[in-house]
């Protein structure tokens, strides 16, 4: 007696409908997985996923984050943060700036400095506050006649009255420490414009050394040099995004500084870097790290010497 063959089409669907679960489970646990490993997504898509990096107790990291055309410098020493300036108001800068902190499971910053009042270095401070608990936030003295009136300036000062964050204005040799090294105040205010009251910041950590110099140009340069302030540093923060009116000859013998880091972005309209400055601090010896072709640049000192670290590398 000849079988009756089942209906093929019914069980194939059956079958497919099966295989298709699977996969989006599958999809859904791998999904869940790299959430949890990587960290997560919030802000409606502001952060990127990230894994936490961890840092070794005797270890500081000086990061100078590629925030396109502005500046924001990072430092962590054995759980302490101090962060220099946050970038300009853009999407894509406060990413970067926000995913940073992330990556390093950061959730706290002691210090958060203004260099000055322009929006290429202060365009993310507002949401950084609102974002990480703060613990006090240090200005540069800047004359009343001089005050910005920005929305980007006014939302600043709002944000930190409402938080009820202690404000302080920096001094020159002021000091603040961190559980490895301390921050020294070489120059804060008294010029006729923004960028040269920028605050100037030495970084020191055993015998290694950073020196963070805003945007402050030759007018500055010149007064920390007859001051007779000990400039020399592992570390140059070039001033004013290698502009070509700084970065001078005398200052750079007197800094003599292995790295000079410029903070810029592709095609900026400035021109940011000139040629000249670049010319200068290559002639000086340092070796030049640019935001704007390698990304975030960190350095990395264990207190006696300094490994260059490519965060995330745009240069082949």
């Amino acid at each position: 007696m000849k079988k009756t063959a089942k209906p093929a089409g019914r069980y194939a669907k059956k079958r497919t409908v099966t295989t298709v679960t699977v996969i989006l489970l599958a999809v859904l646990f791998i999904a869940v997985f790299v959430a949890a490993y990587y960290g997560k997504l919030a802000d409606f898509g502001l952060r990127s996923p990230v894994r936490i990096k961890t840092l070794s107790p005797t270890d500081a990291l000086v990061s100078v984050v590629d925030v396109g055309q502005g500046d924001c410098i990072i430092i962590q020493a054995a759980g302490t943060v101090a962060m220099i300036d946050a970038g300009d108001t853009s999407r894509e800068s406060k990413n970067a700036i926000l995913s940073f902190l992330d990556s390093y499971g950061i959730k706290r910053i002691d210090y958060l400095f203004a260099t000055h009042p322009h929006s290429d270095h202060i365009g993310g401070m507002k949401l950084v506050i609102e974002s990480y608990e703060i613990g006090e936030i240090i200005f540069t003295r800047i004359d009343e006649a001089m005050m910005p009136t920005s929305k980007v300036f006014m939302e600043l000062l709002e944000i930190i009255d409402k938080k009820d964050i202690p404000l302080s204005i920096a001094e020159v040799n002021g000091s603040y420490s961190l559980r490895l090294g301390s921050i020294r105040v070489l120059s804060a205010g008294g010029f006729n414009d923004l960028n040269n009251c920028s605050l100037v910041m030495m970084y020191r950590y055993d015998s290694t050394s950073f020196l963070l110099m805003g945007d402050a140009e030759f007018p500055v340069e010149k007064d920390l040099l007859n001051k007779g302030f000990d400039l020399s540093c592992d570390l140059l923060k070039v001033g004013h995004h290698a502009s070509r009116n700084a970065s001078g000859e005398e200052f750079l013998d007197a800094a003599k500084p292995c790295y000079a880091a410029i903070s810029c972005k592709t095609g900026n309209s400035y021109g940011h870097p000139h040629e000249q400055a670049v010319d200068r601090i290559t002639k000086a010896g340092a070796e030049i790290c640019r935001t704007d072709l390698e990304g975030t640049i960190s350095f990395l000192s264990d207190g006696k010497l300094i490994n260059v670290i490519y965060e995330d590398r745009k240069a082949a």
